[in-house]
């Protein structure tokens, strides 16, 4: 995929923008060509629990607008879980509160970002495998 497409005003204005991180495979920068999404409702598929990691930090640095509210859909690896990232995060970060599965942390003085995930699902798409999903929103504070 010509990664120029992200600047196109059909995706620029899209209410719900659903993104499979396979157009991606091949590009190393994937976690800035994320952050060229200006969309606030968006679902990505099939992505790496550390480039939602990555992600996380990237919107705690540089901030994004309220509401702003991500699905991803994280490939699960055998021994890890989002709780990891979780935990990382509460050492590193101005936590409001937290739990085993869920986080939310200082964005500044008028908001906070929201990360959570509920029981790994199985998903059947012809490749049979369970995922998680994380949800990373931006809240008044």
């Amino acid at each position: 995929m010509d990664c120029r497409i992200l600047d196109q005003g059909t995706l620029e204005n899209a209410e719900h923008l659903i993104v499979r991180s396979e157009m991606f495979r091949h590009d190393m920068n994937f976690s800035n060509l994320l952050m060229k999404i200006s969309n606030q409702k968006v679902q990505i598929n099939r992505i790496s629990l550390n480039t939602v990691a990555d992600s996380m930090d990237t919107w705690l640095e540089h901030g994004r607008p309220v509401g702003t509210s991500w699905l991803f859909q994280i490939r699960q690896v055998a021994g890890e879980e989002p709780s990891r990232y979780i935990q990382i995060l509460r050492r590193n970060a101005q936590v409001i509160e937290w739990d085993r599965r869920s986080i939310k942390v200082s964005m500044g003085q008028s908001s906070i970002i929201s990360v959570s995930y509920g029981d790994s699902i199985f998903h059947d798409n012809g490749y049979r495998r369970e995922i998680w999903i994380v949800k990373m929103e931006v809240l008044h504070r």
